[in-house]
């Protein structure tokens, strides 16, 4: 299972010369929690900034080899 510290660790190998002012990571459930995890991981930004973080951590090139990222939306119903 990837711990929280190793997706930080990837957050700042990532982010190059982009001023980043907090990481946080939620455990999420998988459907196949045997075959992979789902992490929710926020990255807080200046707004000013928003736009370029966006495309740099949106880009499969940026993560490592097995990495899917996708945007994550908060379900309607507020669970995750």
């Amino acid at each position: 299972m990837t711990k929280d510290a190793d997706i930080i660790d990837c957050v700042n190998d990532v982010k190059g010369d982009l001023h980043v002012q907090n990481v946080t990571c939620n455990q999420l459930s998988s459907r196949y929690a045997d075959l992979y995890s789902s992490v929710h991981v926020e990255i807080q930004v200046d707004a000013s900034y928003f736009a370029k973080a966006i495309d740099l951590f949106m880009s499969a090139q940026s993560w490592p080899y097995g990495v899917f990222v996708r945007r994550y939306f908060k379900p309607k119903d507020g669970g995750e």
